[in-house]
């Protein structure tokens, strides 16, 4: 049986996040894709959609409005009306009592509705299933009406949890943005990969769950951070150190890849300066990863960094522009020319 879902993922990575499901859905087809946002039918089960390291959030798509109608309310009377939610399928959830919360969005901000009709709709949502009981503070799942700017209402079931993020430290990287990094160019069983500035690990921990390598180098100043590193990541294809970026022998290890977030020179101080620091590590990479090797890393210096990539004759295979901690940032994905 054929499902259809809607994603989100990281701004501009729509793209690839579409190459990535049709990889990994079984039966894929592709139906709708915008700036963040992928609409597509899989015979996969909502098991496998939850389980993508590279979305942000997945919905069952329940029922799209025939044309965009003047409110949610107007939309969550039409739902009443001709009882669509009626038409999906709830076979996940036939074993197991599921709390369920009924949420409506417009662009992705909360919208209230009329409390009535409100109550309405949960009742006939808790009627498709005996194992549906409803909990407004603490749901398991949530059915969205949802409203995006000249676009149809849709009915939604949001299969992912709000507390998605949980674990992720303040200032690490979220598993779907380094997950899309590492996936910018093939990666292989021969790549032996380095991240100078490891920082909490956000690379070789998706490294490790998702991609192919021979070897991991994972390095940082701050010994403490290298430490929590050392007792999270067990793995004998890895190799802890705690140095200065600058003092790193690429060539001692055989290096082919460079993935990493430098820092940016917003918060740090960089020493003598940013532009030095960023000419400094490009200059490295140019002369110590071999012919072809392989450099990806996200920076909110993009003019300085594409600037030197092409001073140090680096040949630009990607350059994406997206949004990071809400600051606007680039990815660059460039080969070595010797």
């Amino acid at each position: 049986m054929l499902y259809t879902y809607v994603s989100t993922c990281i701004t501009w990575f729509q793209d690839l996040t579409a190459q990535l499901l049709q990889r990994d859905l079984k039966a894929f087809k592709l139906l709708k894709k915008e700036d963040g946002f992928i609409i597509y039918q899989s015979s996969s089960n909502n098991t496998t959609i939850t389980a993508l390291p590279y979305v942000n959030n997945s919905f069952l798509l329940l029922h799209v409005a025939q044309k965009p109608l003047s409110s949610l309310e107007h939309y969550a009377k039409e739902l009443l009306y001709t009882k669509h939610h009626r038409k999906s399928k709830f076979a996940p959830f036939k074993q197991n009592k599921v709390k369920i919360r009924l949420m409506s969005y417009t662009e992705n901000q909360p919208t209230k509705i009329n409390k009535t009709l409100q109550k309405q709709l949960e009742k006939e949502i808790l009627s498709c299933s005996r194992n549906f009981t409803l909990d407004t503070a603490n749901p398991d799942i949530e059915f969205w009406l949802f409203k995006r700017a000249n676009e149809p209402q849709r009915f939604l079931l949001r299969l992912t949890k709000k507390n998605a993020t949980k674990g992720v430290k303040k200032g690490e990287l979220r598993p779907e943005f380094a997950y899309f990094m590492n996936a910018l160019w093939g990666l292989s069983a021969e790549d032996v990969i380095i991240d100078p500035f490891v920082g909490y690990g956000s690379f070789p921990k998706s490294l490790i769950k998702h991609f192919p390598y021979k070897k991991i180098i994972v390095n940082d100043i701050q010994f403490p951070l290298i430490q929590e590193l050392k007792r999270e990541l067990k793995n004998q294809n890895l190799v802890f150190l705690n140095k200065d970026a600058k003092t790193l022998s690429f060539r001692d290890f055989n290096v082919t890849t460079v993935i990493t977030d430098p820092p940016w020179g917003l918060f740090e101080t960089l020493q003598p300066n940013v532009e030095k620091f960023y000419e400094t590590f490009i200059y490295k990479c140019a002369i110590e990863l071999p012919e072809n090797g392989k450099l990806i890393f996200c920076t909110y210096q993009k003019e300085l960094a594409k600037s030197l990539l092409i001073k140090y004759d680096f040949r630009i295979k990607h350059e994406i522009h997206t949004l990071l901690s809400g600051k606007k940032v680039a990815i660059f994905m460039a080969l070595v020319s010797k």
